[in-house]
Formats: structure tokens, C-alpha cells, sequence
């Protein structure tokens, strides 16, 4: 039962009625945290989308890589990009086992006088430079200016 007041203001007509503000903010309800990449709510993912993940290339190309055969699963050789797979599957690329990639989080105050774009016609100085993570893909987020 919902319970409704009275109200005198001469912005709602005088004796209006209006319902009390109820909140639409859930917040209340404890933070769920997401699937896994692999759990029971996904079971399978795509071909394409493990090999981003893994680090080959984006999707769209990496489905450029499958289309052209040069991916195995189980041995099988897959041209279909759609093409599901599970963690039991042995996914090859030239004969190279892939894996997910182990991610890792790195907080940097960025020193005055450095950039955060990997690729910089100018030369300047980036925070690369700073992070020296061997066979890590790293990325960026936040301000990409000089100062």
C-alpha cells in the first residue's frame, strides 16, 4: 500500500496528491560480481574472441586469421570464426598453443613532461618508458597529453 500526501503548494495545483520519491537506485542490494570468462552462465565463448583475448589481434582480425586456416582446435583445422570453444580445447596458431593473458593493474602518476600514446610521431617521451614489463601488452587510461 502505497501511502500519499497531501500537498498545499501553489506550483501543483493547491490540494494536490502525488506519491512519496521512492528511489530507483538499487544500491542497497550487495555488489554481484561478474561471470568469468569461462564459468557455468557462459560455458563456451568464440574462437575469435579467445584469440583477442589472448593477444593475437583484435576480433576482426583474428577472424581474418581463422577464415584463412591457420588456426587448430583439438587438432581440427577452423575456418568459421563463430566457431565456440571451452578451457578443455588445445588452441593452436602456427603451431603455437594460445593461452589467456594474466592481466595485470599498474597505477602510475604520470611525471609532467611524458605522453601515454604507445605510437608518437614526435618522439616524446611516454610512460612505457617508465614500465618496463617484458611480454606484457599494456594499455593505458586516462589523460594522453604532455603536461
Amino acid at each position: 500500500m502505497t501511502r500519499e500526501r497531501k500537498v498545499s503548494d501553489k506550483k501543483f495545483g493547491g490540494n494536490a496528491t502525488r506519491k512519496p520519491y521512492k528511489s530507483k537506485n538499487k544500491s542497497s542490494k550487495p555488489y554481484k560480481k561478474g561471470p568469468d570468462l569461462f564459468s557455468e552462465e557462459y560455458g563456451e565463448i568464440r574462437l575469435s574472441r579467445f584469440m583477442s583475448l589472448a593477444g593475437v589481434a583484435s576480433r576482426r582480425q583474428c577472424d581474418a586469421i581463422i577464415t584463412g586456416g591457420e588456426v587448430t582446435v583439438n587438432g581440427n583445422v577452423i575456418i568459421a570464426p563463430g566457431t565456440k570453444v571451452s578451457t578443455e580445447d588445445k588452441i593452436m596458431l602456427n603451431g603455437q598453443q594460445l593461452s589467456l593473458e594474466k592481466k595485470v593493474y599498474i597505477i602510475l602518476n604520470k611525471p609532467i613532461g611524458y605522453i601515454c600514446s604507445a605510437n608518437d610521431p614526435n618522439n616524446e617521451r611516454n610512460i612505457y618508458e617508465l614500465v618496463r614489463q617484458p611480454n606484457t601488452r599494456l594499455f593505458s587510461a586516462g589523460r594522453l597529453d604532455l603536461n
